[in-house]
């Protein structure tokens, strides 16, 4: 890809660090969008007509858009200033757009089921904002990056196909970008000084760590993990350190370096020439450490390596003093470490492996040396992958001495993911698992015929709980529980007023289960299930059952909660069913209540379509009745209007036509639905922007229309929750 990329330099700064400058450049960056390209799969944008009309709708909005531009707001009208800013520059704008948001929509589609679908995920979206561009300070956002976001937000939510904890963390992400959270600037000289400081007190000048020291000194570590490398913009990108994440990062490498060099290992390697020399040193040492922390008290950052390097010094000390009398003796020879004490195990116990249960005793012993490994990698530090290979390669031994085609490593991965985990993920892999010891000729152990015969249970419960839609009670159910609900009429009621007292109360029993349970299975099992329903439809997936029951038993390591899981589930599921026959009894309704559409009836207020709408000038009347009559149509769950006819007209002549000894209103609502009442408002802004205000940074006067027009919503409250943040549908 080509990138046109200009820096606008603010100032540079020189820090010294090892006798040598480093630069600091600051400043703001301007880049031209470039064109990006879709990837491939099974959905194909060219062949699908929602696609193809998205496409010519999201066109034409930013065509008319970017006819304004840069005089589209005070931001961008600042580039009309500079000599250098030309409009021809940035191309095909709608083009562009468009083929953006349909392209990254169907990189999601057919990227979600990936088993690291989060990372090829965001990865496309990084590289897809950044396609967009950058301006330079005081010039607003990339052109139309908030207008891509909003978009490609909206149909994440409105693909039903997309697993709802899935989409939850793309829009998060999203998000991100949208609302990003301010982050403090690190402090290059802090860094500096920081890593010096730490130089200066370890005890680098000891013959041990002699070699060490100038590694150290021309290595600063300013980036903060391991580089993520991202394959669609071919770059790589690592975090900055915070002093804070430094120092944590410093106490790990102190650790380390005292674990890994001492007296034990250097009298292990005959390195100890003269013992009398190294106990001076450690003392010289041991007092320059002193000296130093006489200068000033320790922060708290700095007091962990230096009480590690106190009682290194300390035990280091002691160590040789009681070896020194022994060191003129022939000293023994080494124990044999645990290395070559399991390559002992493996050539005297698995060189028969035709038995299931010693295979599982390889994997275990395998996962024991990849934690080794991934710990060592995680460190930065050597690691001796012979006995991990050598346990590997008995299990491929063991296919090459019977024929069998099957994948070796795949069979050892799954068998050592089946070990952490406690479970398998579905059926498919299980099967697999099972014809490959099939195919080896061997009995599958114990362990894994539990795990298989539970994976085929809970397949069975799924398929039954979808396909006959068990989640919904079926007549004789619905019955029992009218029965019961009668019987506690004629208990506990004595009229209407003492029978609505008692099914209010019910109702509230029932939510309170409901959020026991999704609150207890959060707390337990680490899952959501809050998701299984957009009010009263059950909308899980099979996918998303099966996931509720793998991440929960994987929680516990355990096939074993998986009756536990299903009675949870049928808890909920049941709560949920109850919660709808006590609404019906509290409506007074007999059948199903009508599920409301999107689609508005036209404006019955007393209201001329002609008047001008003060609050934004350019946008009919008609269109603002429109959007919020609702209000009036919806009943909140306590069975009321969320605004009665009177209040509504009242509402909207206080905020929209400039009557402002209009009183303020109070929405009728039960517990719970003020994000749903924000998540009206949100959208009448997310409307506006596009249509008739053609900028985002307008969000303060809509929030306001609430907070202002209505009583008990404070500002800054209602700011930080200003989204569409609830599933329940207008």
């Amino acid at each position: 890809m080509i990138r046109h990329t200009a820096f606008f330099v603010d100032s540079i700064k020189a820090i010294k660090f090892c006798n040598a400058n480093i630069y600091e450049v600051s400043g703001s960056r301007f880049e031209l969008p470039f064109e990006t390209k879709p990837t491939e799969g099974e959905h194909d944008y060219k062949y699908c007509q929602s696609c193809n009309d998205n496409y010519k709708i999201i066109f034409n909005s930013v065509k008319r858009s970017f006819e304004k531009f840069p005089f589209c707001c005070e931001a961008h009208a600042n580039l009309a200033k500079e000599k250098w800013f030309n409009k021809n520059f940035f191309g095909d704008i709608p083009s562009q757009v468009a083929n953006k948001v349909i392209f990254t929509n169907q990189h999601i589609i057919n990227n979600v089921d990936d088993k690291n679908w989060y990372k090829i995920v965001t990865d496309y979206v990084d590289y897809t904002v950044q396609s967009l561009g950058l301006m330079p300070e005081g010039c607003g956002e990339p052109v139309q990056k908030g207008y891509f976001l909003r978009l490609i937000n909206e149909l994440i939510k409105t693909n039903k196909d997309l697993p709802p904890e899935k989409s939850k963390r793309i829009t998060e992400y999203i998000n991100s970008y949208i609302n990003p959270k301010e982050t403090q600037k690190t402090d290059l000289n802090v860094l500096i000084n920081t890593y010096q400081d730490w130089l200066s007190i370890f005890p680098f000048e000891l013959s041990y760590f002699k070699e060490l020291k100038q590694y150290y000194e021309k290595h600063l570590p300013i980036l903060k993990g391991k580089p993520e490398y991202n394959p669609y913009l071919g770059t790589s990108r690592s975090k900055m350190h915070t002093k804070n994440s430094l120092i944590k990062e410093l106490i790990n490498v102190t650790e380390n370096l005292l674990q890994q060099v001492n007296g034990v290992n250097l009298y292990k390697k005959g390195l100890i020439k003269d013992e009398a020399q190294i106990q001076i040193e450690l003392i010289n040492e041991n007092r320059r450490l002193k000296l130093h922390l006489l200068k000033g008290k320790p922060t708290d950052e700095k007091k962990e390596y230096i009480k590690m390097l106190k009682r290194w010094f300390k035990d280091e000390k002691k160590y040789f003093e009681e070896i020194t009398p022994f060191l003129n003796k022939t000293p023994q020879p080494e124990e044999q470490d645990g290395t070559e004490k399991h390559q002992g195990q493996i050539s005297n116990c698995f060189n028969n492996l035709e038995k299931g249960d010693l295979i599982l005793q390889i994997i275990d012993l395998y996962n024991i040396e990849k934690e080794k490994y991934n710990k060592a990698f995680r460190s930065n530090c050597k690691f001796d992958k012979t006995l991990m290979n050598d346990l590997a390669n008995k299990i491929f031994d063991l296919f090459e001495k019977k024929q069998i085609e099957s994948d070796a490593s795949w069979f050892i991965e799954e068998l050592s993911r089946l070990r952490l985990c406690g479970t398998f993920d579905n059926l498919a892999i299980a099967e697999d698992v099972m014809n490959n010891f099939k195919k080896l000729e061997i009995e599958p152990p114990l362990y894994v015929m539990n795990c298989y015969k539970e994976i085929c249970a809970r397949t069975k419960y799924i398929d039954v709980l979808i396909n006959e839609k068990k989640y919904t009670w079926d007549e004789q159910e619905i019955n029992t529980y009218k029965a019961f609900l009668d019987k506690e009429f004629q208990q506990y009621t004595f009229d209407d007023n003492s029978r609505k007292n008692y099914l209010s109360k019910l109702f509230d029993r029932i939510v309170s289960e409901i959020k026991e349970i999704e609150e207890n299975t959060v707390k337990e099992y680490g899952y959501f299930i809050d998701g299984f329903y957009d009010s009263e439809v059950f909308i899980a997936t099979k996918d998303n059952i099966n996931n509720y029951f793998y991440s929960s038993e994987m929680q516990k390591r355990s096939i074993n909660d998986f009756y536990d899981l299903v009675k949870k589930l049928r808890n909920y599921i049941d709560a949920k069913n109850k919660l709808v026959i006590v609404r019906k009894y509290i409506l007074g309704k007999k059948e199903p209540e009508p599920i409301e559409t999107n689609t508005l009836q036209e404006a019955t207020t007393p209201f001329d379509s002609e008047t001008i709408n003060l609050f934004c000038k350019s946008m009919p009347l008609k269109m603002v009745i429109q959007h919020f009559e609702v209000f009036t149509q919806r009943k909140s769950k306590n069975g009321k209007p969320f605004l009665t006819e009177e209040e509504f007209n009242s509402f909207i002549k206080r905020a929209f036509l400039g009557k402002e000894e209009e009183p303020k209103q109070t929405f009728n609502m039960a517990t719970r639905e003020k994000l749903f009442l924000v998540k009206r408002f949100y959208q009448f802004y997310d409307m506006s922007w596009k249509e008739y205000e053609n900028t985002q940074q307008c969000q303060e006067k809509y929030i306001r229309l609430l907070t202002d027009n209505f009583t008990n919503w404070d500002y800054q409250q209602t700011k930080n929750n200003f989204g569409d943040k609830v599933k329940r549908k207008w």
